[in-house]
């Protein structure tokens, strides 16, 4: 069997977007907990509001920490997408077509999805590609993926590996040409 691991390194607007987010989260979890310190008799409903208040915050953070993307690793029969402590596969008996797309996501909704709290996960849709899943942590090295679905129509993946030529060239041809370090 036939490995090999893709990165999944952060871009830009990921790295700036999840500082801002995390940071705003933190401030938003601390200020129940300061304000219910700061009163002279808070009472018991007061540190239930500032643990609810603090744990919230958190519990999103945690969430959308299990489901960062960390990379991808394209076997004989499936492309395995790697996040913290589990991963998650995509079959490629079925695939059709892989093209180094970069900034495929450009002008996205969000409609079930995380869009940028430590990656862009999940269903977006746009003009170009339609409704697509995202395992994506830099706009600017996108893949596209297309496969079809029951009804006939594409359904697309959208990934962000290190190397998007080679990740693309080992679908296609088998064989992957990475640069040597």
């Amino acid at each position: 069997m036939n490995r090999t691991t893709f990165g999944a390194p952060w871009g830009r607007s990921l790295l700036i977007g999840s500082i801002v987010q995390v940071v705003f989260l933190l401030a938003v979890g601390a200020a129940p907990v300061f304000f219910a310190v700061l009163e002279p008799e808070p009472g018991p409903w007061k540190w239930l509001a500032a643990f609810l208040g603090g744990a919230i915050p958190l519990a999103i953070l945690a969430g959308a920490a299990r489901y960062a993307v960390r990379g991808y690793t394209v076997t004989d029969d499936s492309i395995r997408v790697h996040r913290p402590g589990w991963s998650s596969s995509l079959p490629l008996d079925q695939l059709e077509s892989a093209t180094v797309s970069p900034y495929a996501m450009r002008r996205s909704r969000r409609e079930l999805a995380n869009g940028g709290l430590f990656s862009y996960t999940g269903g977006f849709h746009n003009a170009e590609l339609g409704s697509y899943r995202a395992f994506v942590t830099d706009h600017a090295r996108t893949v596209v993926l297309r496969f079809p679905d029951r009804a006939g129509r594409d359904r697309v993946i959208v990934m962000s590996p290190d190397d998007p030529d080679a990740f693309v060239g080992l679908l296609i041809t088998g064989s992957a040409e990475r640069p040597r370090d």
